[in-house]
């Protein structure tokens, strides 16, 4: 008699009792079962990561577009700072929105993933020709 004890890395060993005769050979399977992934992962919180990340250039470029906006009014004529305006601003409302919808995408992914307890994935490892002499 005796324990056949594999670690696949997945936390708890797997054990399995074998009954065998001394002198014998027995081919042994062990099957473990790798823990039960659930929820997204950090993919969610990516997610509003990166929505914060660009509501805060959208900031930044609604700042740039005032402190331009404030010398465009001192030299009406430059151009450039015409075009430093427009750029600031469209690139100010399309960070905002992106932004503002990952941000609030992620969050709405965040909670799902926490409301959710059914797993996502389930791994099995099943190695093949485990061989144990007594």
């Amino acid at each position: 008699n005796g324990v056949v004890v594999g670690d696949f890395g997945l936390g708890e060993p797997v054990r399995q009792m074998v009954n065998i005769t001394p002198g014998r050979t027995v081919d042994v399977t062990l099957t473990p079962t790798a823990p039960v992934v659930s929820g997204a992962g950090s993919w969610p919180w990516a997610t509003v990561g990166t929505g914060a990340a660009l509501v805060g250039a959208g900031i930044g470029f609604y700042s740039a577009n005032q402190s331009n906006l404030d010398k465009l009014r001192d030299d009406p004529g430059n151009q450039d700072l015409r075009d430093a305006v427009d750029r600031d601003r469209t690139l100010a409302i399309g960070s905002y929105v992106l932004g503002g919808t990952a941000l609030a995408a992620g969050l709405a992914w965040v909670i799902h993933a926490a409301l959710d307890d059914s797993p996502s994935t389930a791994t099995r490892l099943t190695p093949m020709g485990v061989k144990v002499s007594f």
